[in-house]
């Protein structure tokens, strides 16, 4: 599957989801690989790199 910012909308959704689910491993792998595909395909400044890294934040504060 190429990479685009619409599979860094499914990683993030995946990862929102595992958060609902108390499944916090997963929930940070997922926020990791929106965090990657945002960067990638959209860059730094972008909001929705931004977004993902508040997730990725969020999920990590829980899986302590």
């Amino acid at each position: 599957m190429q990479e685009s910012d619409t599979a860094g909308l499914l990683y993030s959704l995946a990862a929102k989801h595992a958060i609902n689910l108390d499944m916090w491993p997963e929930a940070v792998a997922w926020a990791e690989q929106a965090v990657s595909v945002e960067r990638k395909c959209l860059g730094e400044d972008s909001r929705e790199y931004q977004v993902a890294c508040e997730l990725e934040q969020k999920a990590r504060s829980y899986a302590i």
